[in-house]
């Protein structure tokens, strides 16, 4: 019967997804703006320059370089060199670009926002389906119906569609975090089964798998893992589980170790290890606002957060109190039922729920970033889901009525929340029509093999990608004479440019200085009013 349920579940859920993605479709194919815009486009840049150089020039790390000679050698952002002067980014690390190029070799498809978006998709929905079987399964281990488990299970999925947040960075917004979104979701999945089952060591062995790739990916990967080695020790989990928390810690210390390593040999082991310190310092809690990022979860989550104050203070703040006790060292229990033991302080469901919230330790920890990217929000949906999930579950059958209403009134927020971040950039596609203008009346009259490019703002993924250039950033007019004779090339064309939106530019003029000294200009009209 439980089983049914599940399939049950399941169906609901895909044809949620579906409307979801029906909804969006649109706007993935008008390439409309949004926040945080460059993401993608860096994503995209990457992409297309790992297809554009031999691997020996980028190691298959993030290069921002694209294939010409002339794209060589032009650093911008947090980048380092390697010997081809091929400049890495050092943010964030390689399996967040390389699983969208993957993606899009494996298919055939062009590096492009609809198809970036399209990915992007399929990275929400599987996290939502395995979301699902989370909540279903702690629901079950609690002795829920089978009824009570699927509509407490659809109630706190529903955050993991609907929320503006995921319709973002599950959509046109794409870095490293919605891919790690997956990571961390099925790590978690498969920790339930670690402490259900302490002796299949099967599940042990993925959920080492699962916490090296979530290292590896994103940076809360790092936050999850020593938190979750910490949660072993100091909830009284002993034997196996000991074990395994110290597997964990080694694992994390090796995802570590290779990834400094793995930059280190492709550029320079000094120039990683500042990299990575330096952008740490630029993103942490040093410089972000705790009151940025409560206001930048309201717009996130919108009325969920009104829910999930609404279903703690119902259960006074206790909502996990009548979980049944978690197991360490015996047999797995059968029927659901979950024996006791004197040596665990907290239950398997207050464990789950306690280790889903470790990674927004990074929030804090990466203030800054977590401020102003909205996609380092993430991962708060999924300690959301269990409290809307248990106290859905929990609550007399009027209030579920309540709630179900709520909730449906919560979707449909997040979408018109969504809707209302679409239209503070609707003037980007008028820009972008204008910048394209621009570029291919540059690439027709002016672009050669020995054609250099520059830029008064500082450059991004956007830049690069429009002009299909390396592009020397802040510079002036009068450095293009020098920068002809430095890159020995035959003309320079220089693109003046504004920021319209974070990273996304306005251009609508270029200066084309020629190695002779003689100058031409050349200018499009400017778009509508933004």
């Amino acid at each position: 019967m439980a089983n049914k349920q599940n399939i049950l579940g399941v169906i609901i859920l895909m044809i949620a997804l579906t409307l979801s993605m029906l909804l969006r479709q649109k706007d993935f194919n008008d390439g409309i703006g949004v926040r945080n815009l460059e993401a993608s486009y860096h994503v995209l840049l990457t992409a297309t320059a790992l297809s554009e150089s031999p691997t020996k020039n980028h190691w298959f790390l993030p290069t921002i370089s694209l294939g010409k000679p002339q794209d060589k050698n032009i650093p911008w952002g947090a980048t380092i060199p390697t010997e081809t002067g091929d400049f890495i980014y050092t943010s964030f690390t390689p399996p967040g670009f390389l699983a969208p190029y993957i993606w899009f070799n494996a298919f055939s498809l062009g590096p492009t926002i609809k198809n970036l978006a399209n990915f992007n998709v399929l990275l929400g929905g599987l996290g939502v389906l395995l979301l699902y079987k989370i909540l279903f399964s702690i629901l079950k281990i609690n002795n829920a119906t089978n009824h009570s488990a699927l509509m407490g299970s659809l109630a706190g999925s529903s955050i993991g569609i609907f929320s503006n947040e995921v319709l973002t960075s599950h959509g046109l917004i794409y870095w490293s975090q919605s891919l790690y979104q997956l990571i961390f979701i099925s790590s978690i999945l498969v920790l339930i089964k670690v402490l259900v089952e302490p002796q299949n060591r099967k599940y042990q062995f993925i959920l080492l798998i699962a916490v090296f790739f979530g290292a590896a990916t994103e940076w809360t990967g790092y936050v999850f893992n020593l938190g979750l080695v910490g949660l072993f020790y100091f909830t009284g989990f002993r034997g196996s589980h000991q074990k395994l928390a110290e597997k964990i810690l080694y694992i994390t210390i090796a995802a570590g170790i290779f990834t400094v390593a793995y930059y280190g040999l492709a550029t320079d082991l000094y120039s990683t290890l500042r990299a990575f310190a330096m952008r740490f310092l630029a993103r942490s809690g040093k410089t972000g606002s705790i009151v940025s990022l409560l206001q930048g979860y309201s717009l996130s989550y919108g009325f969920y957060l009104i829910i999930i104050a609404l279903l703690l203070v119902v259960n006074k703040f206790n909502i996990f109190s009548n979980q049944q006790p978690a197991t360490s060292n015996q047999q797995p229990a059968t029927n659901n039922q979950q024996p006791t033991t004197n040596n665990n302080i907290c239950t398997i469901t207050q464990f789950v729920f306690i280790a889903s919230c470790i990674p927004l330790v990074e929030n804090i920890l990466m203030l800054q970033h977590a401020s102003q990217f909205t996609f380092d929000r993430l991962k708060f949906i999924v300690p959301a889901a269990f409290i809307i999930s248990i106290g859905f579950t929990s609550s007399p059958a009027k209030f579920k009525y309540l709630l179900s209403i709520l909730l449906i009134f919560a979707a449909a927020q997040g979408f018109r929340s969504y809707r209302a971040d679409l239209s503070q950039y609707i003037a980007w596609k008028n820009i972008e029509m204008s910048n394209k203008k621009l570029a291919s009346e540059i690439q027709k009259n002016y672009d050669s093999d020995c054609t250099i490019y520059s830029s008064n703002i500082n450059v991004r993924a956007y830049a690069n990608l429009l002009f299909n250039h390396g592009i020397f950033e802040r510079k002036e007019i009068s450095d293009s004479t020098e920068l002809i004779r430095i890159r020995h090339a035959c003309q320079i064309v220089h693109i003046d440019g504004n920021f319209v939106f974070p990273d996304i530019p306005s251009y609508t003029k270029a200066t084309i200085t020629k190695a002779d000294g003689s100058v031409e200009f050349l200018e499009v009209e400017s778009p509508r009013k933004y």
